[in-house]
């Protein structure tokens, strides 16, 4: 019997009922690799009623000007890419974005050449990359600030020590003025 964790209810979920002693012929070509290429994603209720995160199927396809990834059944592409490798690595790139995804790899014929599958630990390590990179970004732009606040503080202080001067070096000729003043009379 095939068990799966739930990852948003953290509970154990089964595929297939408990009384019937093999899965459904769709989920085993599916668990084989066999699963055929219109299908755009799969979601089943486990056994307690909780819902399985659905996969995603995202394919890499001959294109025109080079070769496309394409979600599903959608007919737009979601990325054009000269060679099959980055086409490649976009998909698996998406993939990552979800919990279950699969990347199916057609040859230039478009025939389906092999299939890729992502599950959780790979969306996992993604999203603690992704959250790690926007901690250092967010950690960057307050450093910015502080700065930018220091740097404004020390001009202000700057410009203020300058007026003093300013003020003090008038004040003291001022007062040479009335001396010269007080003198000539």
């Amino acid at each position: 019997m095939f068990v799966e964790q739930d990852y948003r209810h953290n509970q154990r979920c089964y595929r297939y009922p408990l009384n019937s002693g093999q899965p459904s012929s769709r989920f085993h070509e599916i668990l084989t690799g066999l699963a055929s290429s219109h299908v755009a994603s799969i979601g089943t209720k486990g056994h307690h009623g909780c819902t399985m995160p659905t996969r995603k199927i995202y394919h890499v396809v001959p294109h025109k000007s080079g070769w496309a990834v394409k979600i599903g059944k959608a007919k737009r592409a979601s990325a054009v890419l000269r060679t099959k490798d980055k086409a490649l690595k976009a998909a698996s790139n998406l993939a990552k974005s979800a919990p279950k995804a699969q990347v199916v790899i057609r040859k230039a014929t478009g025939r389906i050449k092999g299939d890729r599958t992502f599950e959780y630990l790979d969306y996992k390590k993604k999203k603690k990359v992704r959250t790690t990179v926007s901690k250092i970004k967010r950690a960057k732009i307050r450093n910015q600030r502080r700065q930018l606040r220091t740097r404004s503080l020390r001009r202000k202080a700057a410009l203020l020590g300058l007026a003093r001067l300013k003020r003090a070096q008038a004040l003291r000729r001022a007062i040479a003025r009335k001396a010269a003043q007080s003198r000539r009379r």
